[in-house]
Parts: structure tokens; sequence; C-alpha cells
């Protein structure tokens, strides 16, 4: 069984580039959320196995929703993805029930994805 992702970010070019590596390394993309009301929205609806949740959105920020979708579903799998490395954010996050980080610097080439998505991805999907 593929593991189904729901993907919310407000960089297409993001999206399209997570949607393609993902499939290609053999994930499910169930959706795509463009900020952070629309990525809380889908989650409630397609009760994803894993979210992958960018941090600065407009409308309602990765933080705001990360919160919010924990409440709903306390084992949701969250990673939360940014461009901006901050260990505070990151530590905020983790508390706040997140699963990992992805840092959007990391993953130029589709190498670098590769390694370094799944080094966080595999042990959050083993442990579903």
């Amino acid at each position: 069984m593929s593991v189904r992702v729901l993907l919310c970010d407000d960089s297409g070019i993001i999206l399209t580039m997570f949607e393609k590596r993902l499939t290609d390394l053999g994930f499910t993309i169930v959706g795509k959320a463009k900020d952070g009301n629309d990525g809380i929205q889908q989650y409630k609806i397609l009760r994803p196995d894993l979210l992958l949740l960018d941090i600065t959105m407009p409308n309602k920020d990765g933080r705001e929703a990360l919160e919010e979708i924990i409440k709903f579903d306390a084992r949701a799998k969250i990673v939360m993805v940014s461009a901006i490395y901050d260990e505070e954010i990151q530590k905020s996050c983790l508390e706040h029930g997140a699963m990992g980080f992805i840092n959007k610097s990391d993953i130029a080439t589709k190498d670098e994805f590769d390694s370094k998505v799944m080094r966080v991805l595999e042990p959050i999907v083993k442990a579903a």
C-alpha cells in the first residue's frame, strides 16, 4: 500500500516539485493545499497518512495549521517544510506535534531531495 500524502505550500513550484519527486519515490499525493486554512480543510476530508506542511504561508501559517490539525487528530503525521532555518521555530513545531523538518534549501537537486527527504520521512512512514 502506498503512503497517502497531502502537500501544503503556497508555492506552486514547490507543490509541483514535491508531487513529482514523491510520486517517483512511490508515494501517492492525495491533495495539494495553498495555505493553512486549505490544508486544515483538506486534512479533515482526506485523512492522509502524512502531511508535508510549509511554515510560511498566507491566511494561516504552518504553525497555526499544525496546532489545529493536532487538536483535530493527535496521531497526525506532520513534517514541516521551510526555506527558513530557525531553531526556535523548529523546536516550537516539534513541541506542538510535528514529527520532523525538511529544509527547502537542502533539496535543490533530485539526489539531495531523494536522500534528505527520505531520511526524514522513512522513520515516520515505517512507524505508521
